[in-house]
């Protein structure tokens, strides 16, 4: 039959396999290799629907061959060329017109089916693409933060199961460059996660890809990936997965070979870091010896030398109670007490190029005036020179610009210059001059000696070294003055130099420069506050309650705070105090540092401290008044400190006791020698250690004790702190005494123990400021008995003038009886203490009326006076005029035309 003439079941029976073929043409492949099943199942389907047997059956098979296909991720599109073929092999057999309505039907809904799945399949795979960027990029993150192979596996092991990656092994070539035969395998992981390997990875033949072996019994594909950092092949990296993902494994290679590059880059650097860890801890190991060569060399050479000093200065000054030396042995002691001094300023160079060299090394600035600081060094260098039959010429500008400088310091570089330039000329001149230069002064000697060479100009400022001029000629010297006075120059911001063409007999002129400061920068012209208390506290306002209870004991007081005030010290030092009290927080550990500061300026030096706390939750504290002195002490420093304390001098009739207190049996022997020719008439009593020192207490109170606080068994701290638990002994002054030379650890060790004193906390808030009031009482430069009376009754009359009073409740109320007062009062201001309550209650009156807004009566009441008519009386006899004509605004033509005072009495 022609095909026309054919039903469809049965041409589609007939030619089923080449329409089949035809349909399998559309994937450019033969019927076997294309999806033969799928497309049998869609031409039976389409048979069966034609004929009525199974509607739904073709769009259905076909939904079916769709999904397999995007599951696949084949081509969608095939599809339609599929349908089409179908179409072309089926068309001829569709007799009437029903049927081929139906089958286009079916075949238009099977194309649009086919447009949707390719359109979703695209929306699909670019959903896909855009989670695997964004899976890659969270991937890439992750991997730039790994510093360690550890943090590697354990990324690899959280990243690859969200890429469809079941492993992966990274490992590292071994060997050199050109030979890549030998690896490491340095991280692997699979679906369970990181897998163990030994200590610096598996060793293993890089042609074996991995030393773990390959999947068994299973299909796999791997891809392998080159791990490169810049032009250099670090390893490669084995991948378990599709090769649809080569790409990926690629990119993640990348940032593997990133992190391996960054992990070892940061080993370095930790290896670095631990390496200068050891370095700081080698350098301060060293500072630490070296701070401990200053405690050693301070005590065990500075203390023989200076009881070798102190020693022959009691004999030289006749005060030992011997008779008179001969004048060659009083010759013969003066050169061993000038060698011994010349020992002890070489020695003092060695500490202060230690110090220096540890850190330890710090100035005591203030604004300077250098025509008066150098006044000492010029008599000095002048007698030096005149002594070696040597011209002195001195030119010290008195306008000179105000430095920020070290007095000491600054005299101890100055000094060394002219004692260099002394001691290298033999004839002629040395001269000190000075200069203003731009926002800087010069400072200079010049000297007609023997010159520095040129090529020896540089290094004579290092440590230990000298010109070879001066060595040839046997000059002495350690090399040690000049690098020292470099050093201070630089601390304080100047540099130093030289100059000399370096000819026999030209000279040189060694020269060093100081910035200068502001002339508004420099402290008010300086006022006399010897009779003032300053309170110098940390924060501001902190010592307001101990200023104004001091205020109301009689003395005069002023408060400074350490915040925001970092020339606090300069500005003690321009305008000295009488006594300073530490408001300070034992905790900062800055009390003993402060204390250290003040005793180490020349203008603060003798200024008498205590130690303050006070809580204002608890109300309780302690305070600890104390002395400074660095032993073994010299003869003028201790007078000095004696009459701080009180005790008068030898030769003035007092008697009492003084408790030495050191381990050291020629310290304690020599203080207690001078503390006898000072106070002939006192009773010296000497402890070996804090232990004995409490026993003696105990059994003779002193009314002084010289305390040394590092010592075996019981130390000074230990002392002070029992001393402040035993009310017999609490207010007895002490003196404590320690090294010349205070390392960093003994700083520390100090502050610790002053810490540990004040925060007790085992007074009440009026018991602290009573020991205080007592500490300073004893300090004379604060005035005497009498005015500290006078201050403490005017205190109270300011306070409590508009109230009821008399003289015996005034006397009553400072603990004094009111004939004492009286005195007291007349002695100081001329007048008694009614007629000074009279005087301030009309200054107060007068300021009442100038308001104008009280009546006379009013005015009267309110300053005190219960009789106005009492009142008007006494305003007219001190004022001049009547208290309604002042009100009025009339005033008396002169002070000499007012009436007499009113008589004393009793106020009303």
């Amino acid at each position: 039959l022609r095909t026309a003439d054919r039903p469809l079941a049965a041409a589609l029976d007939v030619r089923r396999r080449s329409i089949l073929a035809g349909m399998a043409e559309c994937w450019e492949l033969p019927l076997e290799s294309a999806p033969a099943a799928l497309l049998e199942k869609l031409l039976d389907a389409f048979a069966a629907e034609m004929a009525g047997r199974q509607p739904g059956a073709f769009l259905s098979a076909l939904a079916d061959a769709l999904h397999d296909t995007v599951e696949a991720d084949g081509d969608v599109s095939r599809w339609h060329s599929a349908i089409s073929a179908l179409e072309r092999a089926t068309l001829p057999y569709l007799r009437d017109r029903s049927a081929w309505l139906r089958a286009d039907s079916l075949w238009e809904q099977a194309r649009v089916m086919i447009g949707e799945t390719g359109q979703r399949a695209q929306a699909y795979q670019a959903f896909q693409a855009q989670e695997e960027t964004r899976t890659l990029a969270s991937i890439g993150q992750a991997l730039g933060n790994v510093i360690s192979l550890h943090d590697l596996e354990q990324s690899l092991a959280q990243a690859l199961p969200r890429l469809g990656v079941p492993s992966a092994h990274v490992s590292l070539y071994e060997g050199p460059p050109g030979a890549r035969t030998d690896a490491r395998l340095v991280v692997a992981t699979d679906a369970a996660g990181p897998l163990p390997l030994e200590p610096g990875g598996r060793p293993f033949a890089a042609r074996q890809l991995t030393p773990l072996g390959l999947p068994d019994g299973r299909r796999f594909d791997l891809v392998v990936e080159p791990l490169y950092y810049r032009d250099g092949q670090l390893g490669f990296a084995v991948f378990e997965a599709e090769p649809h993902l080569e790409e990926t494994c690629a990119i993640l290679a990348e940032h593997i070979s990133g992190a391996i590059q960054r992990s070892a880059l940061y080993r370095q650097a930790e290896q670095a870091r631990q390496a200068a860890e050891e370095g700081r801890r080698l350098a301060e190991e060293a500072n630490l010896l070296k701070s401990r060569f200053l405690s050693t060399v301070s005590h065990e050479l500075r203390t023989p030398l200076s009881l070798i000093v102190g020693t022959i200065e009691m004999l030289l000054s006749g005060r030992d109670r011997r008779p008179d030396l001969p004048p060659a042995y009083q010759h013969d002691l003066e050169s061993i007490r000038t060698s011994a001094q010349h020992l002890a300023h070489l020695i003092g160079d060695v500490l202060d190029l230690a110090s220096s060299q540890a850190g330890e090394l710090r100035l005591t600035c203030e604004p300077l005036r250098l025509d008066e600081a150098l006044g000492q060094v010029t008599a000095l260098g002048e007698a030096l020179a005149r002594e070696k039959g040597l011209a002195w010429q001195s030119d010290i500008p008195a306008d000179l610009p105000l430095v920020w400088a070290d007095r000491t310091r600054i005299q101890q570089v100055v000094l060394n210059l002219v004692g260099n330039a002394v001691k290298f000329t033999e004839q002629g001149y040395v001269r000190l001059w000075a200069e203003k230069g731009k926002q800087q002064v010069v400072v200079a000697v010049t000297d007609s000696g023997i010159g520095i060479p040129p090529d020896e100009q540089e290094f004579i400022f290092d440590e230990f070294r000298q010109s070879e001029r001066v060595a040839q000629r046997g000059c002495g010297g350690m090399g040690l003055g000049l690098a020292i006075s470099r050093r201070l120059v630089e601390l304080h911001g100047g540099r130093i130099g030289v100059l000399s063409t370096g000819a026999e007999g030209a000279g040189s002129t060694f020269y060093f420069t100081l910035p200068t400061i502001e002339a508004g920068a420099a402290t008010a012209p300086a006022q006399d506050r010897t009779a003032t208390v300053l309170v110098l506290s940390e924060r501001a306002g902190a010592g307001g309650r101990l200023a104004r209870d001091l205020a109301a004991r009689g003395f005069t007081v002023e408060a400074a705070t350490l915040e925001g005030h970092p020339d606090w010290l300069a500005q003690i030092v321009a305008s000295p105090p009488g006594a300073i009290v530490l408001d300070l927080d034992p905790a900062s550990g800055r009390a003993w540092e402060l204390m250290h500061l003040l005793r180490r300026n020349p203008a603060t030096l003798d200024i008498p401290v205590v130690f303050y706390t006070l809580s204002g939750e608890k109300n309780q504290g302690s305070a600890l008044a104390v002395d400074f002195l660095s032993k073994p002490v010299a003869t003028g420093e201790l007078a000095r400190a004696l009459a701080r304390q009180g005790l008068v001098a030898a030769g003035e009739g007092n008697s009492c006791t003084i408790l030495l207190v050191d381990d050291e049996p020629a310290i304690l022997d020599l203080h207690a020698r001078l503390l006898q020719n000072l106070a002939p008439t006192c009773r010296i009593l000497k402890a070996a250690d804090g232990r004995e020192a409490l026993e003696l207490m105990a059994r003779h109170r002193p009314d002084l004790v010289l305390l040394d606080l590092i010592m075996p068994v019981l130390d000074g701290f230990g002392v002070l702190e029992a001393m402040r638990e035993r009310e017999a002994l609490r207010n007895i002054p002490v003196i404590v005494l320690t090294a010349r030379i205070l390392t960093g650890h003994d700083m520390a060790r100090l502050q610790q123990g002053v810490a540990a004193v004040l925060s007790k906390g085992l007074f009440s808030g009026p018991e602290v400021l009573a020991q205080v009031t007592d500490a300073l009482r004893r300090n004379r430069r604060l005035g005497s008995e009498a005015q500290r009376v006078v201050r403490q009754a005017m205190a109270y009359i300011h306070e409590h003038y508009a109230e009821p009073f008399s003289r015996a409740k005034l006397a009553q109320a400072i603990g004094l009886s009111d004939r004492y007062l009286t005195r007291c009062f007349h002695a100081e201001t001329g007048i008694t203490p009614v007629e000074y309550l009279n005087r301030y209650r009309i200054s107060q009156a007068r300021t009442l009326l100038e308001r104008g807004d009280m009546s006379i009566t009013q005015v009267a009441l309110a300053v005190g006076f219960a009789d106005p008519s009492y009142f008007a009386r006494v305003f007219r006899a001190q004022v001049g005029v009547a208290p309604r004509e002042y009100q009025r605004g009339e005033r008396p033509s002169s002070e000499e035309s007012r009436p007499p005072l009113a008589p004393e009495g009793e106020p009303r």
